[in-house]
């Protein structure tokens, strides 16, 4: 959980160091059942290349969802690159500075060492929503995952939010749990507010 995944993984961090376990992140498969976790390698070999999309394409399943993987995928194997790629500005220009952002976020997946904290199975849930308003186009994409932290199983649902301009064929994203019906006015004022959210939740399994 850019990112979109930046923010998730210190919300985990800060939850594993109090004593719980949370970590709340969207996740990627290419179809509905649960599949093996690709490697960073596998998942890039499989990408689209989202340049070669044009302004007509934008509702595309397959891009947004490929996108969602190599974040997670990205987040375990501490590809910081990959992830500041894929994060929307609004997450980063919350740091002044690039280099700082890149160095937290490399000690923080780092970290993720330290708890023994791998992904066990990756889904979606439905189809990705796409929306769009006068300048923006936006998506919401539901996953659901099961991670292990520590040896305890957590099942995490939620979703993963995407914005672009209508003249780039480049998605970004926040993390669904920074996106909510109380926030997305204030972060994105032109987002359609009679959009219905999925639902996210948690359990230990």
């Amino acid at each position: 959980m850019v990112i979109c995944s930046s923010a998730h993984v210190f919300l985990a961090m800060s939850m594993m160091r109090s004593g719980y376990v949370f970590f709340l992140v969207g996740c990627l498969v290419f179809s509905l059942g649960c599949e093996p976790i690709q490697s960073l390698e596998e998942s890039k070999s499989s990408v689209s290349d989202p340049e070669s999309n044009t302004t007509q394409d934008w509702k595309n399943t397959q891009q947004v969802q490929q996108d969602v993987r190599r974040a997670m995928v990205a987040t375990f194997e501490g590809d910081v690159d990959t992830l500041l790629d894929l994060t929307h500005e609004k997450v980063l220009e919350v740091v002044d500075d690039p280099e700082v952002a890149r160095e937290a976020l490399r000690r923080v997946l780092a970290s993720f060492q330290e708890y023994n904290t791998s992904m066990d199975e990756l889904e979606f849930t439905a189809e990705p929503y796409f929306l769009e308003s006068e300048k923006s186009h936006f998506v919401v994409v539901p996953t659901r995952m099961v991670m292990t932290i520590n040896e305890k199983k957590v099942e995490a649902i939620g979703y993963e939010f995407g914005q672009k301009k209508k003249t780039e064929s480049k998605w970004r994203y926040i993390a669904g749990k920074k996106v909510n019906p109380q926030t997305v006015g204030e972060l994105f004022p032109d987002f359609p507010s009679d959009f219905q959210f999925p639902e996210m939740s948690m359990n230990v399994l």
